[in-house]
């Protein structure tokens, strides 16, 4: 199925989980926070976060200032 990752269409298995794509991205790292349609998704919830067909991903990255 395709979605899009920062805007970028990429291919992932039919079903796939947040935690499948991050695998499939080589993003699964610490600091690093997901949104699906604009929606935060919490990191305990990523291996079950199925995602579906055109859904939108955007990956940041957590950086600390001050």
């Amino acid at each position: 199925m395709n979605i899009f990752v920062n805007s970028e269409a990429v291919t992932v298995p039919d079903g796939a989980s947040a935690t499948d794509v991050l695998t499939q991205l080589e993003s699964l790292q610490t600091g690093v926070a997901i949104a699906i349609n604009q929606t935060i998704i919490p990191q305990n919830e990523w291996p079950t976060k199925s995602l579906s067909e055109g859904d939108h991903v955007a990956l940041f990255r957590a950086i600390a200032g001050g």
